[in-house]
């Protein structure tokens, strides 16, 4: 790669493929209502796991591209736009791709569907 990546780029490209850590510690109980919230959560997000693959693809594809032009990964509509540029030069798919980025980032980066709307992000679509 070259360049290297940040502390956010890292945990994101490990957990997108990376290490995998088992938990050898026995986990205490939890408050049911916390419990309840928290399968609430996973139910409300869930995805097929080759759809999560999918997704998984172009996420790393978009952290890499701004690794490799050293922009930051939020996504901003500048940064959006130009990584639709970028990826369309090579893959048919670029407005997939970002489906995927949107599904892994959007919670790191709450003004993801806003900036994803944005005029800038759409007229490069």
């Amino acid at each position: 790669m070259g360049v290297v990546a940040g502390a956010m780029e890292g945990v994101l490209l490990s957990a997108l493929g990376g290490q995998r850590v088992t938990c050898h510690v026995a986990c205490p109980p939890m408050d049911l209502a916390d419990l309840d919230a928290c399968a609430l959560h996973l139910q409300a997000n869930s995805i097929e796991c080759s759809m999560s693959k999918n997704y998984a693809t172009g996420t790393r594809d978009y952290i890499n591209f701004c690794i490799s032009h050293s922009l930051p990964l939020d996504p901003t509509p500048t940064t959006l736009s130009r990584y639709i540029a970028y990826s369309s030069q090579f893959i048919a798919s670029a407005l997939k791709y970002l489906t995927g980025v949107h599904h892994f980032l959007k919670d790191l980066y709450p003004e993801f569907d806003t900036n994803q709307s944005h005029p800038l992000v759409k007229t490069t679509v």
